[in-house]
């Protein structure tokens, strides 16, 4: 807005279009399910309020076992416990993979390195961002302007300490946003 520029997602423009030019509610959402598990992987138009597991199961089910479960893309998704969450109006895909496909990385102390900074599409200092948060120097999240993160992933998925970079400034901002509230 600073510079005249709005950036809007396709979704929410093809739902301001539906909704202004024919009156027709939020009512659905287009959903990728994708991943090396589901039979029938594609792009769907759901209900919100379907339940994941309704919707999974109506699409062929999975090949075997799920071992993990992402609820958005690979870099900025959250990994869900099970299928058992509802469709929101947030909801863009869901990725099932098998066990044993997606490997843990053990996430070491912060090297300094700086790639997180060099690769930050808000010019933030991410390594500064998941220190302050991991230990507790919540006073200093505002000086290092957590809330200007858009939380794109970049920086956990080039990180070579594999430290989830990400999930540390969520929980920053979090903590902040409750701090405000009282």
């Amino acid at each position: 807005m600073d510079i005249g520029v709005v950036v809007q997602n396709v979704g929410a423009l093809a739902a301001i279009n539906a909704a202004v030019r024919r009156g027709r509610p939020f009512i659905d959402r287009v959903v990728t399910l994708g991943g090396s598990m589901p039979k029938g992987p594609g792009n769907y138009l759901l209900p919100i309020g379907t339940p994941l597991s309704h919707f999974v199961e109506k699409t062929g089910g999975l090949k075997g076992p799920a071992g993990r479960i992402i609820n958005g893309g690979p870099m900025m998704g959250a990994a869900m416990a099970d299928l058992e969450s509802p469709i929101t109006k947030g909801t863009s895909g869901i990725l099932i993979f098998g066990p044993g496909e997606i490997k843990p990385v053990n996430q070491r102390a912060c090297i300094r390195c700086g790639k997180c900074v060099s690769i930050c599409p808000a010019s933030l200092m991410p390594h500064m961002l998941s220190n302050i948060v991991e230990f507790q120097l919540f006073d200093k999240l505002r000086e290092y302007s957590i809330t200007d993160c858009i939380e794109c992933g970049c920086c956990s998925f080039e990180c070579p300490a594999g430290r989830n970079i990400v999930q540390f400034i969520r929980q920053g901002k979090a903590h902040l946003w409750a701090s405000e509230r009282g």
